[in-house]
């Protein structure tokens, strides 16, 4: 599989994250909270695209590229276009998916399940557009935290 869908990827850490939703979602937003709070933790956070993410498989993992024609760009709403320093790759650990309000409430049993890219079944955290963004974060960031510390695999081939 590979291909480009429309999302925003982050490593936090070692831990690639693709972050996906609706357009105007927020996932910018996201990504962007997520480099902060990493950053003030004294954790390693780099952008890896913004807006247009290539998905590559490759033996047995999920790798995730930003566009080439928008390396180290991301919006700001309503302030415009930054540069930042990014990374050209990462492996994909964890897919964020920001979901509307109606379907992240009937889905509270998603909590821990596998989203499958492609082949390859990565760890799935979906969470409701309503929910603030520091929550967001916390929430990413604890669940992270949790599987670090439990020794878990963060993906897994299908």
């Amino acid at each position: 599989m590979s291909g480009t869908i429309h999302a925003s990827a982050v490593i936090v850490g070692e831990h690639g994250i693709l972050i996906r939703g609706a357009s105007g979602s927020g996932k910018s937003g996201l990504a962007l909270a997520l480099l902060r709070a990493a950053a003030q933790s004294g954790m390693f956070g780099r952008l890896v695209g913004d807006d247009r993410i290539a998905l590559i498989e490759a033996n047995g993992r999920l790798i995730l590229r930003g566009h080439p024609a928008i390396a180290g760009r991301i919006e700001r709403r309503y302030f415009g276009i930054d540069h930042m320093p990014h990374e050209p790759a990462c492996v994909a650990r964890l897919v964020v998916e920001w979901q509307s309000d109606d379907v992240a409430a009937r889905l509270p049993e998603a909590f821990g399940t596998l989203r499958k890219i492609g082949h390859i079944a990565l760890p799935h955290l979906p969470l409701p557009a309503r929910l603030p963004r520091d929550a967001a974060v916390d929430a990413i960031l604890a669940w992270l935290h949790r599987e670090i510390s439990s020794g878990n695999r963060l993906a897994a081939t299908a």
